[in-house]
């Protein structure tokens, strides 16, 4: 089976998905594996397979006709029996391309990795976005959500509940060999790690004040920072210390020398960060928002809070290291359960397998 990944965009989550999924693939007899995916972003993944890029300096019009273009050559050379598509500009340029060319269409898979229209404001701009993944569902053999919380938004916005599969995000047990950063964590104090983007989305913006009226026995580390052009650099006060951006195994230093993660998102598809820092035993401070409850329940694996200063204060307050621990503990037994990677590959791989029998 000739399987084709194709990505507008790879930063982030998707090539956290890819490269637990791809090498799992590579080592199948069964398949032949290839990728399409931007040419400034091939550092990103972490394995070797047939890989044609495509160029694409920013977001906009040019970049998505080379990905279209692309896309046109890698179906004349690979053939592919699945498109497994990531990130919803590649799913618009994928599908429209099949709307127009129906011959030797492939088994299109397609996983938004975080519903567009969940992160619009604007009435306008969602009702067009839903419009526009309603119409391409047409031209799906099946829609992959990455959490149950994104199932339901599909549904709630009139996309086909047949063709909708619930996958969770997922890693492998067996964490990065960590690597030494030049930071100075002292275990006196109680230490938090944000990791990610300074995109609205993501609600860094909250932390700065949070951690300045905390005071210095709480100190802030951020793994990440302002990517894209939208994003401000945020000023922090002195106990919140910026990492920028952090190599795996430079990540797993910090988690495994930090006490918990804070999660304060104001749109969430899924939570990688939650899951690697319960695969490294450590809890989650988390908002109620998006999927982020599936991963945690308040108490037990971590804590849940309303997206507010007052709120994420009184959840830093109430918790210390003993407490953290328990819930780190129950974490990890949690991660095992059902997000280790073996798990939803094998789930991935029965989708893949009944969908290529229904179209013989």
């Amino acid at each position: 089976m000739k399987v084709s990944h194709v990505s507008e965009t790879i930063h982030g989550g998707i090539a956290t998905y890819l490269n637990e999924i791809v090498p799992k693939q590579l080592l199948e007899k069964s398949y032949e594996i290839s990728l399409l995916i931007p040419e400034n972003q091939t550092d990103c993944i972490s394995f070797n397979a047939d890989t044609m890029t495509f160029k694409r300096p920013k977001r906009g019009l040019r970049c998505l006709f080379s990905l279209f273009m692309s896309y046109k050559r890698l179906l004349k050379k690979n053939k592919p029996d699945i498109v497994h598509i990531h990130s919803s500009f590649a799913g618009i340029v994928v599908r429209l391309y099949h709307f127009f060319v129906s011959k030797n269409k492939p088994i299109l898979i397609y996983c938004a990795h975080g519903w567009s229209f969940s992160m619009t404001t604007g009435s306008l701009s969602k009702v067009i976005y839903v419009l526009i993944e309603r119409f391409l569902s047409n031209y799906t053999d099946s829609i992959i959500c990455i959490s149950k919380f994104e199932k339901n938004l599909a549904l709630m916005n009139g996309l086909p509940e047949d063709k909708l599969k619930v996958i969770y995000n997922s890693l492998s047990s067996q964490v990065p060999k960590p690597e030494k950063v030049d930071v100075q964590i002292d275990p006196g104090n109680l230490n938090f790690l944000f990791v990610g983007r300074f995109h609205e989305a993501k609600g860094f913006d909250f932390l700065p004040d949070i951690f300045n009226e905390l005071g210095s026995n709480y100190q802030l580390y951020v793994a990440g920072g302002a990517r894209l052009d939208n994003e401000y650099d945020h000023e922090v006060p002195a106990n919140v210390t910026k990492l920028s951006w952090l190599n795996q195994g430079q990540l797993q230093y910090i988690y495994e020398s930090i006490d918990a993660v804070i999660i304060p998102s104001r749109w969430e598809g899924f939570g990688y960060v939650a899951i690697e820092a319960m695969r490294s035993g450590k809890p989650a401070l988390v908002s109620k928002n998006g999927a982020l409850p599936e991963l945690i329940e308040n108490d037990v694996n971590g804590v849940i809070f309303e997206l507010s200063c007052s709120s994420i204060i009184e959840a830093i307050k109430k918790v210390d290291k003993q407490k953290l621990q328990c819930y780190g503990s129950e974490g990890y037994k949690m991660f095992i359960d059902n997000f280790e990677s073996g798990i939803n590959y094998k789930i991935l791989k029965e989708l893949y397998e009944r969908l290529g029998y229904e179209k013989k």
